[in-house]
């Protein structure tokens, strides 16, 4: 076989697994920000009639009242927004819509986004491409506040990267892992592919991730090497034979290759859960996506052993309804509208920040709904995460 030919082919196996292998450091980042500390609504933005606006010492509060009002601006966007990235404060959860209008066209797209309410100021970075739409050209940026909605703006900002930053993002997004999760006994991700580090960050946060998947790069690098195999060997530079070792050589580089990779990710499950969970205190520790819901069961089964039944009111039914189940089994959890609520002492509450103590010692929902008896809170662990008990 000629040396020619076998340096072009253990220069593409290489180049290959080099891409992904080898991780790119690239620093470069266009940004476009606006400061609402000073560059407020009457400048460069322009609001909608029925808007209130305040300006105060973190930056902008913007009121709707009973219609959706906008706030837009123009700008001149040389590069795709990739990502958006918010700081801001609320008092409790609002939905806006992130809009713009590109050049040469009359259609104002936008995206709906959720913000969680805050203790003072908060990031909330923004991956544009989960939405589908196109960013490129962007000569009006701005926000849609539907009804009722009051939040605090302070900085705003528009982000993209260069075709070599996104090479450079997406190799090191085949080496990021999802965490372990109740499904990862029957399937893994696998390595997936970003483009901006927003979206690398994430890419694992939902289900299905929004990454698509690193496999589809890999088919068309095979592709590509076995093209180029099967031209060397039809020019009969080389044998069957070493035509199809070399195959093989390229399909087991990137059997090895993944194996390495997807052997990181079982690795890195252990190291996060001994950081996380087994290297803690009681207390201090969390457990992959159930957080301190361990340790806060064991304080609940203390506090109702002598109970039949407690109340339990959580985020969500799955999984916490059937743990804690089991945790302070036999007192068992029930439910606030069941008819005998009024008659039990016990109420606890997990991730539900909506839920608060108003000044007669009750607990009340966030739209002023009175839930429970006069009582006291025994045991706080968060905002939003208590053991409340009920004077009976």
């Amino acid at each position: 076989m000629n040396r020619v030919y076998i340096s072009i082919i253990g220069s593409f196996l290489v180049t290959a697994c080099a891409l992904i292998v080898i991780p790119i450091n690239v620093s470069a980042l266009s940004i476009t920000e606006w400061d609402f500390r000073t560059d407020f609504v009457g400048t460069s933005w322009q609001a909608s009639g029925g808007i209130a606006i305040e300006k105060t010492r973190d930056g902008m509060n913007i009121s709707s009242g009973t219609k959706e009002e906008r706030i837009i601006t123009p700008v001149s966007l040389l590069y795709p927004a990739d990502s958006v990235g918010i700081i801001y404060s609320s008092e409790k959860e609002v939905e806006i819509a992130v809009q713009w209008q590109m050049e040469g066209s009359e259609e104002i797209y936008q995206t709906p986004i959720r913000l969680h309410a805050t203790d003072g100021l908060r990031v909330q970075e923004i991956d544009m491409s989960r939405f589908g739409r196109k960013t490129n050209h962007v000569t009006k940026f701005g926000f849609l506040l539907y009804p009722n909605t009051s939040i605090t703006i302070q900085k705003m900002q528009i982000l993209g990267w260069s075709p070599t930053e996104k090479v450079a993002e997406f190799i090191k997004g085949f080496w990021a892992f999802d965490v372990y999760g109740p499904f990862s006994v029957n399937f893994l991700w696998g390595p997936r592919f970003s483009t901006t580090p927003v979206m690398r960050e994430q890419m694992f946060q939902v289900r299905p991730p929004l990454a698509g998947s690193a496999n589809i790069v890999i088919y068309i690098l095979t592709a590509l090497g076995l093209i180029i195999i099967v031209w060397i060997k039809l020019a009969k530079k080389c044998s069957a034979k070493v035509a199809a070792f070399s195959f093989l050589i390229l399909i087991g580089s990137f059997w090895v290759l993944y194996d390495i990779r997807m052997s990181a990710e079982t690795v890195n499950y252990l190291i996060n859960d001994y950081s996380s969970y087994y290297s803690k205190d009681v207390g201090e520790r969390t457990f992959r996506e159930r957080s301190f819901f361990s340790d806060f069961s064991d304080s609940v089964a203390i506090a109702v052993e002598n109970e039949d039944e407690y109340i339990f009111i959580s985020s969500d039914n799955w999984p916490y309804q059937g743990l804690i189940r089991y945790a302070t089994y036999p007192s068992l959890p029930t439910h606030q509208f069941e008819g005998n609520a009024n008659k039990i002492r016990y109420w606890v509450v997990y991730e539900r920040p909506d839920i608060s103590i108003n000044e007669n010692n009750q607990l009340v929902s966030q739209d002023g709904q009175i839930l429970s008896p006069v009582g006291e809170v025994m045991h706080e662990y968060a905002p939003g995460t208590f053991i409340f008990l009920s004077y009976l």
